[in-house]
């Protein structure tokens, strides 16, 4: 690991940060390759074992991204939408605290890790949070026996095989049987469907 990149995230997680000052950079930019424009967040680990560390939220501005990152920004930063304002550093996210979930991806053989998403203080795991005891217990028994009933019903229809009567077979006689997963009776022919029956593609 080189001493360049031991200053960014280096690991898949979710980190609890501060936004820090963009510097001259300002807080909009362009990709370098597509030129597609976004809102920089730049940002410093606060704690844990990642302290220190640094990385840079992208916060695209594309026509199919652009409700989505204001939504974002006003969610996290309760940023009103004056994109103005914030070129011209009126409006400024430098200290505000902002959870920040990371991904790893592969590229040219080498695993490489990137920012992923950007929550409200604590809200990492994608807003999740272990369900409270007595809910679970409550929950579970509310869903369990339909759970099960869903899960026997789906087993029932997997099992059922057509049982045709080699009687009726030998005399070209359709047999029907009966699937039990639902009541439907579905007839069944145990020499093949006549030659000139259409298959549907």
């Amino acid at each position: 690991m080189s001493q360049q990149s031991s200053k960014y995230i280096e690991s898949v997680g979710s980190f609890e940060c501060v936004v820090s000052d963009p510097g001259t950079a300002g807080w909009f930019a362009e990709s370098k390759e597509s030129k597609t424009p976004y809102i920089r967040i730049p940002f410093t680990v606060k704690d844990g074992p990642a302290k220190g560390r640094i990385g840079v939220y992208c916060a695209w501005l594309t026509d199919a991204a652009f409700d989505n990152t204001i939504k974002r920004l006003k969610e996290v930063f309760g940023f009103n939408g004056d994109l103005d304002a914030l070129y011209n550093r009126k409006i400024n996210f430098t200290g505000m605290p902002c959870n920040i979930q990371t991904e790893s991806e592969t590229y040219q053989g080498k695993t490489r890790f990137k920012v992923a998403w950007l929550n409200p203080p604590g809200g990492g795991g994608g807003g999740l949070a272990p369900i409270d005891k007595s809910k679970a217990s409550s929950l579970l028994a509310k869903l369990s026996s339909r759970a099960k009933a869903i899960a026997k019903t789906a087993e029932s229809k997997v099992d059922a095989k057509p049982s045709a009567d080699p009687t009726a077979a030998a005399a070209g006689v359709t047999a029907t049987t009966t699937v039990s997963g639902n009541g439907a009776t579905t007839e069944v022919s145990p020499s093949g469907p006549p030659e000139d029956d259409d298959v549907p593609f």
